[in-house]
């Protein structure tokens, strides 16, 4: 799983939490198994962020740094390992003021490994310049904090039906070559 892959290979608070998701209508749950990375090292934060996504219907890994989120991208759990294909999530929610590693070397560091999933920027940062630095950085999108949950859960939505199509979820297709191929880690509960 995830949390065996990053609590082998990280040091100190390695800290992942999933939590599966009870079964809903689509109409309550817009992201109805959405699978979501969220590497956010405030606590508060990570929390409220985590319980609008779940509420949502997505499945939720949280991490506390950019480090933590590269190591859950990749098979071995490590900062240059192989990225997982098919990958484990369908989105990445990157804080990008962390400690250890921001969420803009954790992002350069997943699109220079191939990594292809959307990345949504999460910053308290709404200045002039600074989406234009996310996107620079690889982000695919921006959102602002304090969180619009409906903003971000449509945002979430739109970006994993447009990256997710239905049935790709079922696909054994063979990745693009320029993502490195590897084995998921296991599925969440």
């Amino acid at each position: 799983t995830p949390e065996t892959l990053a609590g082998a290979a990280l040091e100190g608070d390695a800290h992942l939490e999933q939590a599966a998701q009870p079964p809903t209508e689509m109409a309550e749950a817009p992201l109805a198994g959405i699978r979501i990375l969220l590497a956010e090292d405030g606590v508060d934060n990570r929390k409220l962020i985590c319980f609008h996504m779940r509420k949502a219907g997505a499945i939720v890994t949280t991490v506390e740094n950019g480090a933590e989120a590269v190591a859950a991208m990749t098979i071995d759990a490590s900062l240059d390992g192989p990225l997982a294909f098919p990958p484990a999530f369908d989105l990445v929610l990157m804080d990008m003021q962390m400690p250890i590693m921001d969420g803009y070397d954790a992002t350069r560091l997943l699109r220079t490994q191939g990594c292809r999933l959307p990345i949504v920027a999460l910053t308290a940062h709404a200045m002039r310049g600074d989406k234009e630095r996310c996107i620079k950085a690889g982000c695919t999108e921006y959102a602002t904090k304090p969180i619009d949950k409906d903003a971000l859960i449509e945002l979430c939505r739109g970006l994993a039906q447009a990256t997710c199509p239905p049935d790709a979820a079922d696909s054994t297709a063979v990745p693009d070559s320029t993502a490195k191929p590897a084995h998921a880690p296991s599925a969440p509960a």
